[in-house]
């Protein structure tokens, strides 16, 4: 966790360091609505049959870093953000498995990241398409049991790599360098567990988001 807000603070100073005459940083703050879900890559062409995955929602909060003028036509930000609830949910039917009631089952991930975008259009430019990279630290994971009622929450954070890498891109709309509303879809690259299970051979985070943030 240190290391990824170390990074966030190591690209504020670069960015400080290397910022000209014509250039200018603003910090922000912003909170987001997520749609995600983890991809899945299926060894068993049964097992897409036996409780297919679905999203859920979750949202995250950031602090953010944003440059202009340093480089024509971009804007280069920077942010730390707390992603909260990003999983999926799967309804397994009471023919499977040997299972004789229906239940359900979702996975909880919540990650510290840090991600860089660059912004294209520039400052005065409302409308900016952008693409970025992010690299993520998982803080806690669960399984959560739902049947009959009951709910069953146990930790998986053992079983899931503590790392995720991935990349971003989308489109923010930015009202007098003071508010900004965006879009995004975030994939990643890391498979989220640690080893393959005899089912599923890859699961990878994906995200759709909105955010809306505020620029001081």
């Amino acid at each position: 966790m240190k290391k990824i807000i170390n990074l966030f603070l190591l690209s504020v100073c670069l960015t400080a360091l290397i910022a000209n005459d014509t250039s200018y940083s603003k910090w922000g703050a912003d909170i987001g609505f997520r749609y995600g879900w983890l991809d899945y890559v299926y060894n068993l062409p049964n097992e897409a049959n036996i409780g297919k995955p679905s999203g859920q929602f979750g949202y995250h909060i950031a602090v953010t870093s944003t440059i202009y003028g340093l480089i024509p036509y971009i804007i280069i930000e920077d942010g730390l953000r707390l992603k909260i609830n990003q999983g999926y949910i799967k309804k397994v039917p009471s023919d499977s498995w040997y299972v004789h009631t229906d239940y359900t089952l979702s996975t909880h991930l919540h990650y510290l990241d840090y991600y860089t975008k660059l912004k294209f259009g520039g400052d005065g430019i409302p409308l900016n398409p952008f693409v970025g990279l992010y690299i993520g630290y998982l803080l806690a994971a669960d399984h959560r049991v739902e049947r009959n009622g009951n709910t069953l929450k146990y930790s998986i954070l053992d079983d899931c790599n503590r790392w995720d890498f991935g990349w971003m891109f989308g489109m923010d709309y930015d009202i007098k360098n003071k508010v900004q509303v965006g879009f995004a879809v975030e994939p990643g690259f890391t498979n989220v567990a640690k080893k393959k299970t005899g089912f599923d051979s890859k699961k990878t985070n994906m995200s759709y988001l909105v955010r809306i943030g505020y620029m001081f």
